[in-house]
């Protein structure tokens, strides 16, 4: 028992030495290097592996995700330039897009140019790319592992089957897209914008007005009675201009409102010497009994038209 016991003893003392020992190293070793399964490649787009030419770049797109402590090391990424004879990277960039739930994305894009000319279909890869993430002494490590790919002569360096006539193969054929569709909603559309605009033209006086100020409704009934050749039809004439000032300044106006009438409307402030002259010729024939005349007619419709044409530019400005 005393030989045994010695034993026991002996081999409970080597295991707590080495537990101390361990325990020791691992409190002491910087950097501490975490499982590369802490970041993890989320998502990735690397485009196709095949019939890849001299001369393409080759575009990758990674979605990798951390703990949101570390951050990645830019140091740790590959430089631009010559990577061998044959390729090299065009670009590489990165962003961190977002942290949520303790975890952090990044965004890494890399381009690659191959200028391999091989001479028959060959297989190569991107090299192997190893990322460092830090968080003051911790690093994580993610290895964007290598990615193959084929590449395809530009010529065929030799007949197959030992045929002699020419054996490149002919360019795929263009395909015809059908337009059709796209058009008639590119006609729809234009026949849409012309009658809008017509009908605002049209609305505002623009063109084929039909909407008439007063004093072109005047005017045109004015032309219809002088077609009678009435001289009594002057009196209904002269009733007519009246309505058309009535309508225009909304309520009934007297010779001794001229001037507040051009106030309100000073468009036609040009036209005071016709106004007053049709008040006098209206104040004559209604109510003086003076004479009528079918020249009066013309007197009418020149007031009528300057007015209406004194009203347009005032539209225009």
């Amino acid at each position: 028992m005393g030989l045994r016991y010695r034993y026991l003893t002996l081999f409970s003392n080597i295991i707590i030495l080495i537990t101390a020992l361990l325990l020791t190293n691992t409190s002491v070793a910087e950097p501490v290097v975490a499982d590369s399964g802490e970041a993890k490649i989320m998502q990735q787009s690397l485009g196709r592996d095949f019939g890849i030419l001299v001369g393409d770049q080759i575009s990758h797109h990674y979605l990798i995700d951390v703990p949101a402590n570390f951050s990645l090391s830019p140091a740790s990424l590959p430089a631009k330039g010559d990577i061998n004879y044959w390729l090299k990277i065009v670009s590489v960039s990165y962003k961190e897009i977002s942290t949520n739930n303790n975890r952090k994305s990044y965004q890494l894009d890399m381009v690659f140019q191959t200028f391999y000319a091989p001479l028959d279909v060959r297989i190569l890869s991107t090299p192997t790319v190893l990322i460092s993430f830090y968080n003051g002494d911790n690093e994580i490590k993610l290895n964007v592992p290598a990615w193959p790919f084929s590449m395809s002569p530009l010529k065929e360096s030799s007949a197959a089957g030992g045929q002699s006539r020419t054996f490149m193969k002919p360019d795929i054929p263009a395909l015809a897209i059908d337009t059709y569709t796209l058009k008639l909603k590119v006609y729809v559309l234009i026949a849409a914008v012309l009658i809008m605009s017509i009908l605002w033209l049209i609305l505002t006086g623009r063109l084929l007005s039909s909407v008439r100020s007063p004093f072109q409704q005047a005017a045109r009934d004015i032309k219809s009675l002088r077609r009678k050749h009435d001289v009594t039809q002057v009196e209904t004439a002269i009733h007519l201009v009246h309505q058309a000032f009535n309508s225009q300044a909304n309520y009934a106006v007297f010779s001794h409102q001229i001037d507040q009438f051009i106030t309100t409307y000073p468009e036609f402030s040009s036209n005071k010497q016709k106004i007053e002259s049709f008040y006098e010729l209206s104040i004559n024939v209604l109510y003086a009994d003076s004479q009528v005349t079918l020249e009066q007619f013309e007197v009418l419709l020149d007031l009528c038209r300057t007015m209406a044409r004194s009203e347009r530019l005032a539209l225009k400005k």
